[in-house]
């Protein structure tokens, strides 16, 4: 059998004892490295900071809305000039407010259990917004800074509530949009149908639908209104249908609750120059009753023109067959039209839709977009590109004519 010699067993086993303590010192420094290495975890959930807007530091609150009542939830801590809302536990996704000093104006911010930084303006409260590195932070960021900024407008808020339908800020947004005129509830009771039913039942959801039922229940008083000379119409005749007449609807006082509503019902592009005017997006009902955005509509196609018109108005009537032969010959090559007629009665405007073989897209708007356009006689089109610029106002079809063939060729 062969025997090992002393003196190599002694010399291996020095190797091994080595070996194992240098490992263990390894394995020491290593754990002490990821240990200095780790940050320390926050004792809270989430934070709200921001700097004071006056030299005097007020007291700031965090502020939840619940059965019409303002409940503080949490106290802002003071160092010099910021201040810290600390939460120790996690609080229930959606709207609260940050209410400064004595101050009745509150800044809105959404809670989502992530910190927050509130960006305050020292001379209005009211244009102060929130930021955040959450998805839903900086969605709400954009909403916010495109209220605020160009987009102070009714659509702007509508395509919002439809993008983020599945979430509480579609909820946010569409609570922004209520107002008193039945149009307006009308139109926001459709979105809120369009809310997931998580959202409907959620407390803001409920809050919505209270308030759209109330108004809408309400009596109203309808009153129109010449356009042209700003006045009462009274006995309104035939022979008075080519003056453009818009319904104001004015509710019953105290028939809801009063809010202020500062978004025109009109939009923007987003894209828009110092050089380029740009017709307001908007949305109608089609033919079946679908609903027609005017921003896809410019998308989609080269040039569009908006074309008022009536079935009761002649000249309108006298014009459409110029437009429909323009409209063969250059639908393929991108040209679409989008009318908007200011019929009453649904049964007259697709009569003369079929006699005229009008077979564009159409709307049926009585009024409310033709106001928004400052459209007061018809017939009148305006020709817009891709964007929604204004290439030129009150086309008449030779000048239709001679604008195709220079933009899309002969």
């Amino acid at each position: 059998m062969y025997k090992f010699a002393p003196v190599k067993i002694k010399k291996l086993t020095k190797q091994i004892t080595n070996f194992l303590k240098t490992t263990i010192q390894f394995i020491f420094f290593i754990t002490l490295f990821f240990l200095a290495c780790t940050p320390d975890q926050p004792d809270y959930v989430f934070q709200i900071s921001g700097k004071f807007p006056a030299d005097n530091p007020e007291e700031i609150v965090l502020q939840f809305d619940e059965a019409n009542t303002s409940k503080t939830i949490l106290v802002a801590d003071k160092k010099k000039s910021s201040f810290f809302i600390k939460s120790l536990d996690s609080l229930p996704v959606g709207l609260y407010f940050l209410k400064v000093g004595n101050n009745n104006l509150r800044i809105p911010l959404l809670i989502d259990n992530t910190d927050i930084v509130v960006k305050m303006n020292k001379k209005n409260l009211a244009d102060s917004f929130t930021r955040g590195k959450s998805k839903y932070q900086k969605l709400y960021y954009n909403y916010r800074s495109g209220v605020y900024n160009a987009a102070k407008l009714f659509i702007y808020q509508k395509g919002f509530v439809l993008e983020n339908k599945n979430s509480i800020l579609g909820a946010i947004a569409l609570k922004d949009m209520l107002g008193g005129t039945q149009w307006r509830l009308k139109q926001t009771l459709i979105l809120y149908e369009q809310l997931d039913s998580s959202v409907q039942k959620s407390k803001l959801g409920k809050e919505i639908i209270n308030y759209i039922q109330s108004g809408l229940d309400s009596k109203v008083e309808i009153i129109e209104y010449n356009t042209i000379e700003n006045k009462p119409v009274e006995n309104l005749e035939d022979k008075e249908k080519e003056i453009s007449i818009v319904k104001v609807e004015v509710p019953v006082k105290n028939a809801t609750p009063e809010l202020e509503e500062i978004i025109p019902e009109s939009g923007i592009p987003e894209i828009e120059t110092a050089a380029t005017e740009y017709a307001p997006y908007f949305y109608g009902y089609g033919l079946d009753g679908n609903e027609i955005s005017a921003k896809a509509v410019f998308n989609k196609n080269k040039l569009t023109l908006i074309d008022f018109w009536a079935s009761w108005c002649l000249p309108c009537r006298a014009q459409n067959p110029e437009f429909v032969s323009l409209y063969q010959k250059y639908h393929s090559k991108g040209f679409e039209i989008l009318s908007i007629a200011e019929d009453k009665k649904e049964t007259d405007w697709k009569r003369a839709i079929t006699q005229d073989n009008m077979t564009w897209i159409h709307v049926n708007d009585d009024y409310r977009i033709a106001n928004m356009y400052r459209v007061r006689a018809i017939p009148n089109a305006i020709l817009v590109d891709s964007q929604g610029g204004i290439l030129a106002k009150d086309v008449s079809a030779v000048d239709l004519k001679a604008l195709l063939q220079r933009e899309l060729g002969y």
